[in-house]
């Protein structure tokens, strides 16, 4: 019983002199990293949605790119219609 108190100051000690060096950092880190991580949830999410619909855009655009001429007679073009499954759910 008398050695586990010592340890226990010396942790606090360390504790101690610890925070006397990190804490006037954190002071100033700690609100610099809450402005920048409102700012990414802000803007962040716009600039992925953005990036995400004209991905999708510029890739149904050059699906449904009409060619001039067809390579081969035998194929036969067909036009399918994409259907969103949110809008079609209307039984429930």
């Amino acid at each position: 019983m008398g050695y586990g108190f010592i340890y226990l100051f010396c942790v606090l000690i360390l504790l101690m002199l610890a925070l006397r060096f990190f804490l006037p950092f954190l002071i100033y880190l700690i609100p610099v990293l809450v402005i920048v991580w409102i700012l990414r949830i802000l803007f962040g999410r716009r600039h992925r949605r953005q990036t995400t619909s004209t991905d999708d855009r510029t890739y149904y655009e050059s699906m449904y790119q009409q060619p001039e001429e067809p390579t081969n007679p035998d194929i036969i073009d067909v036009d399918y219609k994409v259907v969103d499954e949110e809008e079609q759910d209307n039984t429930h």
